[in-house]
C-alpha cells in the first residue's frame, strides 16, 4: 500500500512543471551527494537481508562474492555491457529488452545469487531459512 501511494504521488508530482524545474536547477554536486546517500541506503537495505544467513560458510561467501564480482564485470562501469558497441542481442524489440535487463548490475547480481543459492547444497540454517520458518509458524497461530 505504501508503494502504491508513493507511486501515485510521484505520478501527480511529475505532471507539475515546477517540480521538474526544481530538479533541473539543482547543481551537479548536490545531485551527486543525493545519489551517494540514496544508493548507499539501497545497498545497506539489500545487505540487511543477509542478517540471518551464515556468513562464515564458504558456500555463502562464494555466492555473495561471485554475485558481486560478476555484476560489476558484466554490467558495472567497466564491465562488458559498458564497453560493447551497439546491442549484442540484435536489433529487435526483444533484444532491446534483454539489453536493458542484462545491463543492470542489480539484476545480474540477483540472477547469479538466486541460481547459485537454489542449486548449491546448503542446510536451512546456513541459508537463513530457519528464521523465516519460525516466523511463518508464528503467523499461522
Amino acid at each position: 500500500m505504501v508503494v502504491q501511494c508513493g507511486a501515485c504521488i510521484i505520478i501527480v508530482v511529475s505532471v507539475i512543471a515546477k517540480v521538474g524545474a526544481l530538479f533541473a536547477t539543482m547543481p551537479n554536486a548536490m545531485t551527486s551527494g543525493l545519489y551517494c546517500a540514496l544508493f548507499g541506503l539501497i545497498v545497506a537495505v539489500g545487505l540487511s537481508n543477509l542478517q540471518y544467513v551464515d556468513l562464515n560458510s564458504p558456500r555463502n561467501q562464494f555466492i555473495i562474492g561471485f554475485a558481486i564480482f560478476n555484476c560489476m564485470s558484466v554490467a558495472g562501469p567497466g564491465g562488458y555491457f559498458s564497453t560493447v558497441q551497439g546491442n549484442p542481442f540484435g536489433e529487435s524489440s526483444g533484444a532491446d529488452i534483454l539489453f536493458a535487463i542484462f545491463s543492470s548490475p542489480m539484476i545480474i547480481a540477483f540472477l547469479g545469487a538466486f541460481i547459485l543459492d537454489n542449486t548449491t547444497k546448503g542446510s536451512r540454517e546456513e541459508r537463513g531459512l530457519h528464521v523465516w520458518d519460525a516466523i511463518k509458524v508464528r503467523l499461522q497461530r
